[in-house]
Formats: structure tokens, C-alpha cells, sequence
């Protein structure tokens, strides 16, 4: 599962992430990572390695499952003798499940 935070800048650093927590010790830790990775105090103007933030380009479309409608396109193959028409192609596209809806321009 992952989450995605609209109106949220990719972070270029730990030190401006919202993940990014410090102690009471004066250590940090990244919660986004599996059990809460040690960030390095002193590299907190870098990002972790292994850091799973990925940045969605703005404005995008509608984001979809590929593999899902691909899955879809591939069981249509049989009800038909030929190559599927091309209006049921759009068809199944334009009622592909949204993941994450359009962004609009600003």
C-alpha cells in the first residue's frame, strides 16, 4: 500500500520531510521507511538511499492501473473473431478506475 499527499513538494533533503522526525536524543528517524530508519544527523541536507518518495509530475491526467485495463483488453480478445474495434478500446479506457484523479492546472 502506499499513500499519496496532494499539494506536497517533493522533499530534497530529510531535513525538509514531513517523514523525518528527531528525538528527544537529538537523533532522527524516517518513518516512510521499513521500522523507522536512523537518519545521519549530519546528512540531513541529502536523502536517505533507500528513501521510497517518488515525485508526481503537475499537472498529470488521471492516473489508471495499466495492468488492470491491459488484463481487461486481454479477456475481450475471445468475444471477438478479429482484432477488438477500436471504440471499445477507447471505451475501456475511458471507464478505467482512476488510482489517482486529475490534477488540475493552477
Amino acid at each position: 500500500m502506499s499513500i499519496f499527499l496532494r499539494g506536497v513538494d517533493m522533499p530534497e533533503c530529510c531535513c525538509g520531510c514531513p517523514c523525518c522526525y528527531e528525538k528527544a536524543d537529538g537523533s532522527c528517524f524516517c518513518t516512510a521507511v521499513k521500522d523507522g530508519e536512523p537518519c545521519d544527523i549530519e546528512n540531513l541536507d541529502q536523502r536517505l538511499p533507500n528513501c521510497p518518495a517518488e515525485d508526481v509530475p503537475e499537472p498529470h491526467g488521471r492516473l489508471i492501473d495499466a495492468d488492470r485495463l491491459e488484463d481487461r483488453i486481454k479477456n475481450m480478445v475471445g468475444k471477438y473473431d478479429t482484432a477488438i474495434p477500436l471504440n471499445v478500446v477507447y471505451r475501456l479506457i475511458a471507464d478505467a478506475h482512476p488510482i489517482i484523479e486529475a490534477e488540475e492546472e493552477q
